[in-house]
Parts: structure tokens; sequence; C-alpha cells
């Protein structure tokens, strides 16, 4: 069952404690416009926290977008 505890911002799913940061915060790390990342929540393009009128975004969900858009690297050739 999922947990929020305010003072440290935590959120716990499935026994993973990961850190809730903000729209502005979550568009900084992707180098999106905060717009965008509103956009995407509202499509739920990841899962989000709402308290009242805030929305939270886990950090591991930021890095679960960069990981699934990530293109490896070819290996060499030689």
């Amino acid at each position: 069952m999922a947990s929020v505890t305010s003072g440290t911002e935590r959120y716990t799913r499935a026994g993973r404690p990961s850190e809730l940061i903000s729209i502005a915060e979550a568009a900084q790390r992707l180098g999106l416009r905060p717009v965008t990342v509103r956009q995407w929540a509202a499509a739920r393009k990841f899962a989000r926290v709402r308290l009242g009128r805030r929305v939270l975004i886990p950090v591991s969900e930021i890095e679960r977008l960069i990981e699934r858009g990530l293109i490896p690297a070819l290996p060499e050739r030689w």
C-alpha cells in the first residue's frame, strides 16, 4: 500500500521509497517546460501524488521515463 509522510516527502510503493519532487523540479531534471510535465501528468504518462491541489512526482518515475527513452550506444566495430 502507498503511503506519504509529510516533512520528509517520501512515497513508498511496494517497499521502495522515493523522494517526491514538484512539477517545476521534474521539468528541470527532464529538460522540459513545466507545462509539458503538467500535460504528461494529466495524460497519466507517469505516476504522481496529489496532495490537495499540489501535484508531486516520485523521483523513481522521472528515472523510469529517462530509462525508457534511453537509446543504447552501438558496440565499437574494429
